[in-house]
């Protein structure tokens, strides 16, 4: 605002410095004639003292018309240049504004697929822990037949051989899945830092996902049974929806905006 104030008073100082100047010109002109068709040196010239007057008068009507005309032609080819240099800073000023909008666009949807996936890889590692629950019991109930005698010892040897290589199998690929989920996770931490407050949520939800396994993992070291392996996996893939809704609702909310701005261009 007082940008503006000095600008418009810098025009009215000008405005008026020239007007007094122009003034100045007009009225001293018709003066300096006059006392210049006195001077001896134009005597030698033909013509009386109204002719010259009508030719001074043309002469320098002629001047201050072509004075005009440059002053007039040069204000127009200024006025246009600002204007084309504009038009240019606006047009280059849109453009990188649409291309920051994409660019925050793309990430919001990155933030999205890699929390997607990062879900879909702990609900597995989840199944995983439960069917190995589940198949460390059934290898429990082999044994307990196999000191009742109850089954004929090869057989039962065979089942729990092969009860065993499944769970060894389960076992290496959960433990394959947590560095992935964990990644997953880290990158949407690192492609959120733009949108206000997600990325803070993500690394709350790492915490609680870590703190979560470690537990159900020490509840498998101990043995416990199928069904609070089972309970304890739910709770967490539930207890993980709720701290991911509030995230997905933001990065929706933040990729409507980005559309609007692309549409409003």
């Amino acid at each position: 605002m007082s940008e503006e104030k000095t600008d418009s008073k810098i025009n009215k100082e000008s405005v008026v410095k020239w007007g007094v100047i122009i003034a100045a010109i007009v009225i001293s002109i018709p003066l300096l004639i006059a006392l210049l068709l006195n001077v001896n040196i134009f005597n030698f010239a033909l013509g009386n003292t109204e002719s010259w007057i009508a030719f001074w008068g043309s002469y320098i009507g002629g001047m201050f018309g072509m004075i005009g005309v440059i002053i007039t032609t040069y204000i127009i080819i200024s006025n246009n240049k600002k204007n084309i240099e504009y038009s240019m800073e606006l047009q280059d000023r849109q453009v990188r504004d649409r291309d920051a909008t994409t660019f925050l666009l793309n990430k919001s949807e990155q933030v999205v697929e890699l929390l997607d996936d990062a879900n879909t890889l702990l609900s597995t590692s989840m199944s995983l822990f439960i069917r190995m629950a589940v198949g460390r019991e059934f290898i429990e109930m082999l044994a307990s037949q196999m000191d009742s005698g109850r089954s004929t010892k090869v057989d039962i040897e065979s089942k729990i051989s092969i009860q065993t290589a499944e769970l060894n199998e389960m076992s290496e690929k959960s433990l394959s899945l947590r560095p992935l989920v964990i990644d997953r996770l880290n990158k949407a931490v690192a492609k959120s830092v733009f949108i206000d407050g997600v990325s803070d949520e993500i690394r709350d939800l790492i915490e609680f996902i870590i703190k979560q396994e470690d537990i159900i993992t020490d509840a498998m070291v101990d043995r416990e049974s199928s069904e609070l392996i089972n309970q304890m996996s739910k709770e967490l893939i539930d207890e993980v929806s709720i701290k991911y809704n509030p995230i997905q609702r933001r990065l929706t909310e933040f990729s409507r905006e980005q559309l609007e701005k692309l549409m409003n261009g």
